[in-house]
């Protein structure tokens, strides 16, 4: 493994898709898992097809004679040994349910499009829509399935030989050491031989030994191999990465064939072996390869995950990130970075220079360093001022260029090197360490058929097109006369065909020429500055060439000729997105900035907004720029002014109506700047005058989720006061938008909390504000002449049905007569304004009208894109038409004007009695993201997979005991005291204030857990604060209780709040009121006597954020937080990460385990501190026990009812250890 050198470093260890085929191949546990999951899911899938229809009786009996023969099959069938996987069986039965599925599905189709014509509505099914959904997503996971077993992974199973080829530099050797290692973690041996140590043409058998220092011979090795394997029941896989190398290339090809052949003679080995792609048909042609049926697989190195590898790249080789984002694409190819780090690191740096901007400057820097190296006198030893390494570099691009091939032959390049150096040093050999340091690579060529030589070229494309050009411009510098009709630099332009067959060379023409000659290389061929390949490339040189060569001229061409062709606009606007947060860069944030703020609403909308509808689900810079804001990866050492143009362009998203990219990169924004506050008033500062609500809200939103987030407190004293100033210090009209005053005064509320002294009056941002309330407002009458188009209009054109729609979507629920109304107007308007003596018709009117004069509507700009995009219901699409943007914006400006105007009343008082002040968007609940809260998921808990986590004991049950016998022992239960009770890795003792444990019997492969009857037991622990003069009278009172009768008060939670507004904020005010049946301390009485028991604090409190709207949330998001009595006395923070509580030094004192591991819900305190808390502020605590033994799922209980085990009980400290007792009875 050493010996691999620079070639494996494990601290780059990115997890990569071909990584799998090694489970099949070494028959694991995660092979087995993989497999038995996937098969699980294809039979509960398949069974939901088996609904009895007579018409398809013999179909169905098919499939489900053909489920039986695969389920024994299966069970049969040894996964992690040596015995051959019957394949060829599995397929067949597969192909039988393929065709039985079919024939069903074709059944039910023919059906529902009889019913469709009868209707004559073919937009829904009617009849058979759950049957056809079924059949679908059952063939679906078939056909997952029938993926899997012709898998690679499948195939080195039955046939663990590989042969896994690639191209120079992708990463094979890093992959086989990464694989070796984890193998080695996991107890599976291995053997593992480089290429490198077969130096002589001896047979390979013969070099092993010698490398092994053991005498041997090859039947006896490999017979003790098998031996050890077998004991061990776990296969010895055999490496031996890059065969092509040392003389590999001189013996393999005689050898291969037997070496193979004898490995295979034992069942418990397998083999590896790694290629150089362009090497595999020497020394394994395409029939021997056949011939020995081995396996194989192409490695595609960084494909689909580039982003995270290259930030593993520059903290390996211990380079701190650039002060801008590392968002270039080119950042993403692993050679680039590789040769790009070594540069930096050769050079003795830990980060990258200042100027190294531009592809010319980072090859020169690389030679230069590569040259550096080279010339120390442990190596080749000279003066590095000659740069024998660029001398080399021009010797073999000008023989190249002048004898026109694609590679040199190693032989020749030979000559070529020592002949340019050959004055200035004796040594020879100098091309091979050009070949080392990776300035050239080396690989097999292919003449004409069965002959083939060795060939060298420039390791990176690039960088050969590059110093090729730079080449010629030094050989051919007068270029108007070069590129002319008789130049020497004609022939790579003298039509659209040549440009073309030297494309690279034209980007660094593109890039080149401006750099040296000052002027663009379009302006060199006038003829041809409109072609589309020159204009492509000049948009890649964008990327590449050095920033003071961009300038007003590039700009016109951009107009004129970039924006023509509908390809280089959108790679023109993906380029500028990349380069944004670059400061001095002629398109950076800036520029773009100046150039949206110009427009109109909706011409934005028309153009930049539609440009971004698709630009989350791919990986574009769109998707970079966001996903590298909103990420854990530290930022510190990016540059305000950097981090000010990533955030302007983060907030000219926020135009886009794909709601999974706005809310995206509102959270990215807070990421970003939580710790930022003075470059985040310069953000506010810069889009003032902006007039898209949607980007205006949300920055309000990044400025409440910022401050409450802040580790820089003193900032919010400025912030506040630029809020105050901007937002609610003397004006007309208070922004009418009501979730953007909402976050305004969030900000400036929770720095009144934090004891930030403020210059105004904090009664300043509370409601009520002030607004204008339009007197006249158009009918329905007037409304459908002005803006609504009838359907049946000869002239109607398809895209006016939007503007239609617009209406339609907006109607309340009897604004138009009873039905006919739209979801958005009667769930969502309506629903939104209930609370206030209003005609929410009347409204919906005027929401209508601002939509089209307002906020400027146009069916002609905006009709196709919206009926493309079709999202007409009140439901959260992630990509929403135009005209629901301006629905949306509409609603808030509507909330906000009508709770300064009108008069609100109690939500569910109907005869609006009673009069309440509007006091915040929570009520009525209008909220559609949290602002406060960065996570997007939580843990995921599976109870059918092991919790192998310290504050869960996973106590073993005997399953195979009867139903009857597991209800009625209650013998077997879980220790309390250990659940309430844990340790953590370092010995450290903590209490669970909250947590919900439950054992549950596993299921049946390919049953839904639910169908069947199970065994099952579950646990509810809660915890409460007593005053310590109530304690025993409420401790000897729960101990007798029966708990499933003596309901105890739980931890609810609110949809309505923010994760981070609890414990402070006028929300947490406002729910924390007899009206909401909340208060800190509550009153418990006898059930039966009804006298009073004491006062109790619950310990713990829930969150729970499910808003259907927020797509930065891949679902529902729910944890446990401590009580604010023990919050404020334990004078607890919130941590950085979600769920986690921390003291002043910044230890984690209470946390919720289940936000970021598959674990059930629990909320864990530190045991010392808290013990210090409750003695300091004279309190006990008293935790409750509910649960329930029994047997739960399917209908058994209908004819075999075994009754259930109550459990109840309540454990405290007695003499500073754990006491308590359980209860239980059959029911």
């Amino acid at each position: 493994m050493d010996d691999l050198g620079k070639r494996y470093t494990p601290e780059i260890n990115v997890k990569l898709e071909v990584s799998e085929i090694f489970e099949g191949l070494g028959r694991t546990e995660l092979f087995k898992s993989k497999i038995t999951k996937q098969f699980d899911q294809f039979l509960i899938k398949g069974k939901k097809v088996l609904k009895n229809q007579p018409e398809v009786k013999e179909s169905l009996k098919s499939l489900e004679n053909s489920f039986d023969e695969l389920h024994t099959l299966f069970h049969n069938t040894d996964f992690l040994g040596t015995a051959p996987i019957p394949v060829n069986d599995f397929e067949d039965l597969l192909n039988k349910t393929q065709s039985s599925a079919q024939d069903i599905y074709d059944y039910y189709i023919t059906e529902e499009s009889k019913v469709q014509k009868e209707k004559n509505n073919y937009q829904y099914y009617h009849k058979h829509g759950t049957e056809l959904r079924n059949v679908r997503e059952f063939e679906h996971e078939l056909s997952i399935f029938q993926n899997l077993i012709h898998s690679s992974s499948f195939k080195l199973a039955n046939n663990p030989f590989l042969l896994l080829d690639g191209e120079a530099g992708i990463g094979k050797s890093h992959l086989m050491g990464d694989i070796v290692s984890r193998r080695i973690k996991k107890e599976h041996e291995s053997v593992f031989l480089l290429g490198q140590h077969f130096v002589t043409e001896e047979d390979p058998w013969t070099q092993i030994f010698k490398r092994l220092q053991i005498n041997s011979k090859s039947a006896s090795f490999l017979k003790k191999l098998n031996q050890r394997a077998e004991e061990s029941g776990k296969r010895i896989v055999i490496f031996i990465d890059a065969i092509n190398e040392g003389k590999g290339n001189y013996f393999w090809n005689e050898f291969v064939k037997s070496f193979v052949n004898e490995i295979k003679k034992y069942e418990w080995l397998g083999l590896v072996l790694t290629i150089r792609t362009s090497y595999k048909n020497l020394i394994l042609p395409e029939e021997e390869r056949t011939s020995l049926d081995i396996v194989e697989h192409h490695h595609y190195g960084f494909r689909n995950i580039e982003y995270e590898a290259s930030k593993l790249f520059f903290d390996n080789y211990n380079i701190a990130l650039p002060n801008v984002p590392l968002l270039h694409p080119e950042f993403q190819n692993p050679l680039f970075l590789k040769l790009f780090c070594e540069g930096i690191n050769k050079a003795g740096l830990t980060r990258i220079p200042d100027g190294l901007q531009g592809i010319t400057s980072i090859i020169n820097f690389f030679v230069k360093n590569v040259n550096n190296a080279l010339s120390k006198p442990k190596r080749v030893g000279y003066s590095d001022s000659l740069n024998l390494v660029q001398k080399s570099i021009n010797a073999l691009i000008k023989y190249k260029v002048n004898n026109q091939l694609r590679y040199i032959s190693y032989e020749q390049a030979y000559e070529v090197v020592n002949e340019s150096i050959s004055s200035f040093t004796d040594k020879k050999g100098f091309i091979d360490e050009l070949i080392t340091e990776g300035v050239l690579s080396k690989n097999l060529f292919w003449k004409q058929a069965g002959d083939y030589e060795e060939g060298v070229y420039m390791a990176y494309e690039r960088f050969e097109d590059h110093l090729t050009v730079k080449y010629l411009l030094e050989q051919f510098p007068e270029l108007e006369k070069e590129f002319k009709a008789d130049g020497k630099l004609y022939v790579y332009v003298k039509d659209e065909g040549a440009i073309y067959m030297h494309k690279g060379l034209i980007e660094a023409f593109s890039i080149q020429i401006p750099e040296i000659k000052g002027y663009e290389f379009y302006n060199l061929i006038p003829d041809l500055k409109d072609k589309y390949p020159i204009v492509e490339s000049f948009v890649e040189s964008l990327l590449w060439r050095k920033v003071e060569t961009i300038n007003e001229d590039s700009k016109q061409y951009v107009n004129e000729h970039v924006f023509s062709y509908q390809d280089t606009h959108d790679y023109f606007w993906e380029i500028i997105l990349a380069v944004t947060g670059i400061p001095n860069h002629f398109f950076n944030a800036h520029s773009l900035h100046n150039h949206l703020l110009k427009f109109s609403l909706a011409d934005r909308d028309a153009n930049w907004t539609q440009l971004l509808k698709y630009k989350y689900d791919n990986e574009s810079s769109v998707k970079r720029l966001i996903d590298w804001a909103w990420s854990e990866t530290d930022k510190s050492h990016i540059s305000d002014e950097s981090v000010l143009l990533s955030s302007i362009t983060l907030a000219w998203f926020h135009t886009s109506t794909n709601r999974k990219l706005r809310d995206c990169s509102t959270k990215a924004l807070v990421c970003l700047l939580q710790d930022r506050l003075h470059v985040l008033i310069e953000l506010l500062q810069k889009f003032e005058t902006v007039n898209d609500p949607y980007i205006y809200e949300r920055l309000f939103a990044v400025a409440y989720g910022c401050a409450i987030r802040t580790n820089k407190k003193e900032d919010l004293a400025s912030l506040s006061y630029y809020i105050h100033q901007t937002i609610f210090k003397d004006k007309d009209e208070v922004y009418p938008h009501v979730l953007l005053r909402d976050y305004a005064r969030g900000v400036i509320e929770f720095a009144r909390f934090s004891d930030i002294e403020l210059p105004f009056d904090i009664e300043d941002v509370r409601p009520p504000y002030k607004s204008l309330f339009p007197q006249e407002i158009m009918s329905n009458e007037e409304i459908d002449k002005k803006y609504k188009f009838a359907y049946d209009a000869k002239d109607l054109k398809e895209h006016y049905r939007s503007q239609s729609s617009i209406i339609s979507s907006m109607t309340t629920e009897y604004g138009r007569g009873i039905g006919g109304y739209g979801d958005f107007g009667r769930y969502t308007f309506e629903s939104a304004l209930r609370s206030w003596d209003v005609n929410t018709n009347e409204l919906s009117n005027l929401a209508i009208e601002w939509i089209f004069e307002k906020y400027g509507y146009d069916v002609e700009k905006h009709g196709e894109y919206d009926r493309n995009t079709n999202s007409y219901d009140r439901r959260a699409s992630t990509i929403e038409r135009i005209g629901k943007k301006y629905q949306w914006i509409a609603l808030y400006e509507m909330v906000a004007r009508v709770s300064d105007n009108f008069k609100k009343y109690e939500r569910w008082s109907f005869e609006k009695e009673n009069e309440v002040p509007y006091q915040g968007p929570w009520d009525p609940y209008i909220r559609d993201i949290d602002p406060t809260l960065l996570i997007s998921v939580t843990g995921s808990y599976d109870d059918d997979e092991p919790q192998d986590f310290w504050w869960v004991k996973n106590k073993i049950f005997n399953w195979d005991c009867t139903n009857e016998n597991w209800v009625n022992d209650s013998s077997v239960l879980p220790k309390m005291e250990e659940i309430i009770q844990v340790r953590d890795n370092i010995g450290e003792e903590w209490l669970v204030l909250e947590g919900y444990p439950s054992w549950s019997e596993p299921k049946k492969i390919g049953e839904e857990k639910w169908d069947q009857p199970h065994k099952e037991l579950w646990c509810n622990i809660r915890s409460y604060l007593v005053k310590a003069d109530e304690f025993n009278l409420f401790k000897n009172w729960a101990v007798e209780q029966d708990l499933m009768e003596s309901r105890m008060p739980e931890s609810g939670n609110r949809y309505e709040m923010f994760s981070r507004e609890y414990f402070w904020s006028p929300s947490q005010d406002y729910f924390m009121s007899d009206y909401y049946g909340r208060t800190e301390w509550i009153s418990v009485h006898d059930k039966e006597s009804g006298k009073y028991v004491a006062e109790v604090n619950v310990t713990a409190q829930g969150f729970l954020w499910e808003e259907e709207f927020d797509k930065s949330k891949q679902e529902t998001i729910s944890f446990l937080k401590p009580s604010t009595v023990i919050h404020d006395g334990m004078d607890l923070n919130y941590s950085q990460r979600e769920g986690e509580f921390i003291d002043n030094s910044e230890a984690v004192q209470c946390f919720a385990p289940n936000v970021y591991h598959d674990s059930q819900s629990y909320l864990l305190v530190r045991k010392r501190s808290f013990l210090k808390f409750l003695n300091e502020n004279n309190l006990k605590i008293v935790w409750t026990i509910l649960g329930e033994k029994q047997i739960i799922g399917g209908r058994s209980f209908e004819t075999e009812y075994h009754g259930r085990l109550e459990i109840s009980g309540a454990y405290y400290f007695k003499n500073e250890k754990l006491d308590g007792t359980i209860k239980t009875k059959i029911t």
